[in-house]
Parts: structure tokens; sequence; C-alpha cells
């Protein structure tokens, strides 16, 4: 979440003048393999000088949202009954919960975007993608009326 909304770390930097603690500004958006040079912060080069630090970024995983880009990715179990017949379902943002019409029919592994929800100011989109929880176990009730609707064609 830091690389989505920009936030500022202490460092313990060892150089050839010893230890130091740095406040490093990540920005917002940053991803993976971007570089952040700390003016200054580097070793000794020319006489009295000391040269830049170039930290290379590495953005972690977070246990709920998958980033591809400036989009964000989360999955959503639905039932069987609601993925027939649509359903609305709360899903996390980086903004907070959001409500989503899940519409009828939805196959699974399908997407619903919810545009601008992904990485701010990039221009990115949250998307969930919808997987439909197929029972492993019916009741006796649930196979009859399962059976009925196959007689239905469904």
């Amino acid at each position: 979440m830091d690389a989505i909304h920009g936030a500022e770390k202490r460092i313990t930097l060892t150089t050839q003048r010893g230890t130091e603690e740095v406040n490093v500004k990540i920005p917002k958006g940053i991803t993976t393999g971007k570089k952040l040079r700390l003016k200054g912060k580097g070793n000794m080069g020319r006489p009295g000088q000391r040269g830049d630090l170039y930290l290379t970024m590495k953005v972690g995983e977070h246990p709920v949202f998958k980033r591809t880009g400036n989009d964000l990715y989360v999955t959503k179990e639905v039932k069987l009954t609601d993925a027939l017949l649509g359903t609305v379902v709360e899903v996390p943002s980086i903004e907070g919960p959001k409500r989503v019409t899940i519409p009828p029919g939805v196959k699974s592994h399908s997407k619903v975007r919810l545009k601008g929800l992904g990485v701010p100011e990039q221009n990115g989109d949250e998307y969930v993608e919808v997987i439909i929880d197929i029972p492993k176990k019916l009741t006796e009730r649930q196979k009859a009326l399962l059976e009925e609707l196959r007689k239905e064609g469904l």
C-alpha cells in the first residue's frame, strides 16, 4: 500500500563514514525496478564530496490485491445461484469496501471493472474476478430441484 499511496520511510545506510539513518520519500504509484536517487548520500567521490545513492525499488505482494501495471485485481467467490440470478456483493478497494453488481448469468473468471479504483493518479482501474463456488455436496432437496431445472433445459 505504501507503493500505491506513497509514503516516507526511515532507512539505515552503512557507508564508508559509518551508519546513518535517512528519510526516503516513496512516490505514489512506484513500481518494482524504479530507482530513487538520494543526493549526497553515497560514498566519497571527489575530495570532500559524497556521491549519490540509488535505491532500486522492489514492491512486495499484497495479501488481497494483485497489481498489474496501474490496475489492481481482486477475486470474489459467489454462490451458483447468485451467479445465475445476479447479485450485489461487497469487495475491498484501496478506498474501502465497495458494492458491486454481479450481472445475471456471469461466467466464472469473468471480470467486473471498477473504473478509477486502481493506482491513484496513474489512471488505474480495479478488476473483480468472479469465481463461482460450485458446492461439492448437495442435499437431497437440492438434487431434486436441480433435476427439475435440468428437465426445464437449464
